[in-house]
């Protein structure tokens, strides 16, 4: 009998064989982007460019990259503004 055979035989021998894992769920709540969810509406609000919330976020302590102050923008119904020449 080959290797893989003998695998097969010794998992259908079990008596409940794991055929589905249960996948790990990722935590429901995003305490970083609550905290911050009001002060980027309101810099948004005054035509701060995504670039600009997040390191205006970051010097007051509450670190989110862009792409994190994009997802609370749109789900606050905001369109995404173009980046700020540098």
């Amino acid at each position: 009998m080959s290797a893989q055979g003998l695998r097969r035989t010794v998992f259908w021998r079990e008596k409940s064989p794991v055929f589905f894992l249960v996948p790990q769920h990722s935590p429901r709540s995003q305490p970083r982007k609550s905290a911050a969810r009001d002060l980027i509406v309101e810099l948004r609000k005054t035509n701060h460019s995504v670039c600009e919330i997040s390191e205006v976020l970051k010097s007051r302590g509450t670190p989110l990259r862009p792409t994190a102050v994009r997802e609370v923008l749109k789900c606050r119904g905001f369109r995404c503004s173009p980046s700020s020449p540098r």
